[in-house]
C-alpha cells in the first residue's frame, strides 16, 4: 500500500451506504428491485476500492475535503455517540453472569451459622451433614 492514498470518512460512508444496499437487496422482495440494489453495491464498492489504491492523493484530499465541506463535519459531531457507545460497551462487557460452582439442583436448605449469623445454603434431602460456615470457617452439623 505504498504510495497508495488509503481509506479516509469518504471512504468508510461509502462502505456504509453499500452494506445498507445489501441489507435492502436481501431483504427486499421485488427482484427487480434488489437487482438494483446490488448494481448500486458493486458500483460503491468498486468506487471506495478505486479511491483506497488511488495513486493521485492529492485528488483524493481535494474530494474528502469537500464531502466533509458537503456534509458539515458529520462525523465530528458523531464522536460523542461513538464514544458514548463504546464505554455503554464496555460496561456491557464487563457485566458477569453470576456463577456458582456448586450447583445444588432444584432444592436447597439454608441454615443460619450459630458462630455469626450468615445464612449457609446447602443441598436438600442429603441427611446429617457438616456445614461449614463460609465467613467465619466455624463447622457445624445439620440435618437437611
Amino acid at each position: 500500500m505504498s504510495g497508495r492514498y488509503g481509506h479516509d470518512d469518504m471512504s468508510l460512508k461509502i462502505l456504509i451506504v453499500a452494506g445498507i444496499c445489501l441489507l435492502f437487496a436481501a431483504l427486499s422482495r421485488n427482484r427487480n428491485a434488489a437487482t438494483f440494489f446490488v448494481f448500486v453495491l458493486i458500483v460503491l464498492v468498486g468506487w471506495s476500492l478505486f479511491r483506497m489504491l488511488s495513486k493521485n492523493i492529492s485528488a483524493r484530499e481535494r474530494e474528502n475535503m469537500i464531502f466533509k465541506n458537503l456534509t458539515g463535519g458529520v462525523s465530528d459531531r458523531s464522536r460523542p455517540f461513538v464514544k458514548s457507545m463504546k464505554e455503554w460497551w464496555g460496561n456491557i462487557k464487563s457485566i458477569k453472569p453470576f456463577q456458582n460452582k456448586k450447583t445444588y439442583g432444584l432444592k436447597a436448605c439454608l441454615f443460619k451459622c450459630p458462630g455469626c449469623g450468615v445464612e449457609v445454603k446447602v443441598p436438600a434431602n442429603k441427611g446429617r451433614i457438616m456445614v461449614k460456615c463460609p465467613r467465619c470457617k466455624k463447622e457445624f452439623e445439620r440435618m437437611s
